[in-house]
């Protein structure tokens, strides 16, 4: 896992964000939504989170507890990190993916482009989408997980 300094994050999201055109990684709806999350979570519990949707960031910014403080993350094949990535979404089912999210401490998930829809501020050019199914295609409806907080595209859920 990378981990970066407050101030390369913050240089990283000014270069990043074109703060005139309209485009920002993660933005103050977002941010908004990071803070109400962080009401309904314990304070210090472990986020999971798709780096690449602006979430890298909420730690620096904002203080939550994430997993990805960057978006700059390389797991290896194998490791539990590549299995929450690709098969949290199995996790009702999966022992090997219970393992590995009890291995890294994980309890909640943060997606703030949920969908990947119109109006998303994800960094698409800079990962590919099935490397991150497992979570991405969590939702409403996947077992293994209950709902905190949902709002548009972006939600929060526990996972059970």
């Amino acid at each position: 896992m990378t981990t970066r300094s407050l101030g390369q994050c913050m240089s990283k999201l000014y270069a990043i964000n074109d703060w005139e055109g309209g485009f920002t990684i993660y933005h103050s709806e977002e941010r908004e939504f990071v803070r109400k999350a962080e009401e309904l979570i314990p304070e210090g519990a472990l986020v999971m989170n798709f780096p690449y949707d602006g979430s890298a960031y909420a730690y620096g910014l904002d203080g939550l507890n994430t997993y990805f403080k960057s978006n700059a993350t390389y797991s290896e094949e194998g490791s539990a990190e590549y299995t929450v990535e690709t098969r949290l979404c199995d996790i009702a089912w999966d022992p090997e993916v219970r393992d590995a999210a009890k291995e890294l401490g994980i309890e909640y998930v943060l997606q703030l482009d949920h969908g990947l829809g119109e109006g998303s501020s994800t960094l698409e050019r800079e990962y590919s989408a099935k490397d991150w199914r497992g979570i991405g295609s969590i939702d409403g409806e996947t077992e293994g997980f209950e709902e905190v907080l949902a709002s548009g595209d972006m939600r929060i859920d526990r996972i059970k």
